[in-house]
């Protein structure tokens, strides 16, 4: 498992699901911020950074946020600071939240100070903090790096912040992470990339850089959310969706090292559905130019040469198709974003590498298989087309290669005009263009995919069965859906026979008292 490669998929998905970040404000307490390269134009607040620290946080967060702005509060000048001005900020922060609903903020301290816990200061730390609690403001805060158990840790070892401890890109804990019973998760915080106030960009260890990797995924949360609802989601139900989304590292259940674990937000449970995840996906690879290469499953530069093409086509003239293509497409200024896919691997990519939903690569016939077959007049937006072949075919010896009913050619719909995304040929590569472009034979099966059976076909509809063999298209639509969720039905011929009626009693009892 490399926490790197994840975080970066994760960012990927919801980016496309138009989950960025949009009307969030981090509050960054920390050494300022230097408005540089993805930063400009976001910052408000203090933008005098000295040490780089800041900057470097914020930099991160962004990154996972890129439609969020920061709200800098430089409450560590030198790399130290005063605690009062560590409250005063904080004040500041619920007072702007009060002010202002229409945005949501957030608070990243990557920072911690050490006290005696009878300190009067510490009171006023902790209603601070709770505070911005109260009102919905979630806080993150580092560990510290004492690399041991320690109980004095301020802010993380108040209860009402978020505590992030450190780990590797391996998911193994820090030996300089901070440990104790507030820590609530573990994130990647060892040799990170970020930005630097000097030249380009640096890498830095510590639970301050572990720290704002939960903050930007808890805000690609809350936008994912409110993109979806129209309403913000309150704090204690985000911590909730948080803590299910952890994967647990250390001993079962919460701990001491790494809290609940490290978060794959791919697993919160949030009304982004999966088909809109898949398309925007789609979009994505058209509008990068994206080319098609025997074999190719979402390879990208620098692995994309010539000779890599080369190795990968069955033929010298097919090669000669796909690097004439490919090279217009670096020419036109796509060579950075591009992929190269063949018709499965165009699908297969995302289900199988960023979201984890196959654990095999499959054909365009295996994708098939994956689907309940329908009739061209049912097609809807996310369903899948396929070209089959009208006879068997052999090879010059004789030997069968592919039966009658094969798929040897996949396409995705993509919009209820049903306009086709596939990775079409060489000279094309990734393209949008209607059902019927190449004429009403090109596409010759069709069918529904298991994994998006739920969200296809829109609003729902009660069925009432008031007599056995009754029929509609209704009774198709059930049909469909239960033989893709694993309840045979028989033949989706919206018929109300046996096999419906044995169909919908399985799945009534598999999901009986829900």
């Amino acid at each position: 498992m490399i926490l790197s490669d994840l975080n970066t998929t994760m960012k990927e998905i919801f980016h496309r699901a138009g989950a960025r970040g949009s009307g969030l404000v981090f509050a960054v307490l920390d050494t300022g911020v230097k408005p540089i390269g993805p930063l400009v134009g976001k910052v408000t607040g203090s933008t005098k950074d000295t040490d780089g620290h800041g900057t470097f946080v914020a930099g991160q967060l962004i990154e996972w946020c890129p439609d969020a702005t920061i709200h800098s509060y430089r409450v560590l000048p030198d790399g130290t600071g005063r605690t009062e001005d560590i409250i005063w900020a904080l004040h500041e922060v619920l007072l702007l939240q009060r002010i202002d609903r229409s945005k949501r903020y957030i608070v990243n301290m990557s920072l911690s100070g050490n006290y005696s816990p009878r300190a009067a200061i510490v009171d006023e730390y902790r209603q601070a903090l709770e505070a911005l609690a109260e009102i919905g403001v979630p806080v993150f805060v580092a560990a510290g790096n004492d690399g041991k158990e320690a109980i004095s840790k301020y802010p993380s070892c108040f209860e009402s912040p978020i505590t992030v401890s450190a780990v590797d890109n391996a998911a193994k804990q820090a030996d300089f992470s901070t440990f104790h019973n507030e820590v609530d998760f573990a994130e990647w915080g060892v040799d990170v990339p970020g930005l630097s106030i000097n030249v380009g960009t640096s890498r830095k260890s510590g639970t301050s850089f572990a720290c704002p990797n939960v903050a930007g995924k808890a805000g690609l949360l809350l936008s994912a959310y409110h993109n979806s609802t129209g309403q913000q989601l309150p704090e204690p139900e985000l911590y909730e969706m948080l803590k299910h989304s952890a994967l647990d590292l250390g001993i079962a259940g919460k701990d001491k090292f790494y809290g609940w674990g490290w978060l794959d937000i791919r697993k919160a449970e949030i009304t982004m559905k999966k088909l809109d995840q898949f398309i925007a996906y789609l979009e994505e690879q058209v509008r990068n130019h994206s080319i098609y290469v025997w074999g190719a499953q979402g390879e990208t530069a620098p692995k994309i040469t010539a000779e890599w093409i080369r190795s990968k086509e069955k033929s010298s003239a097919y090669a000669k198709k796909a690097c004439t293509y490919w090279l217009a497409q670096v020419v036109a200024g796509y060579g950075d974003v591009l992929r190269a896919f063949d018709c499965s691997g165009l699908g297969m990519y995302w289900m199988q590498n960023v979201m984890g939903l196959y654990t095999k690569d499959m054909s365009a016939n295996s994708m098939m298989g994956k689907c309940t077959k329908i009739e061209r007049a049912q097609l809807q937006r996310g369903d899948w087309v396929f070209r089959v072949y009208a006879s068997d075919k052999r090879d010059s010896s004789g030997k069968l290669t592919a039966k009658k009913g094969d798929a040897y050619h996949i396409g995705y719909v993509v919009d209820d005009a049903l306009n086709v995304i596939e990775a079409k040929g060489r000279e094309d590569g990734v393209v949008k263009r209607k059902l019927s472009a190449s004429g009403s034979s090109y596409w010759n099966a069709y069918g529904r995919p298991e994994i998006f059976v739920q969200e296809v076909g829109g609003s729902s509809t009660v069925l009432r069965i008031t007599s056995p063999l009754m029929r509609s298209s209704d009774i198709q639509s059930l049909q469909i859906a239960l033989n893709g969720m694993g309840y045979p039905c028989g033949t989706a011929d919206g018929i109300c026979g046996n096999n419906t009626l044995d169909g919908v009693r399985a799945f009534c009892k598999a999901h009986e008292g829900v």
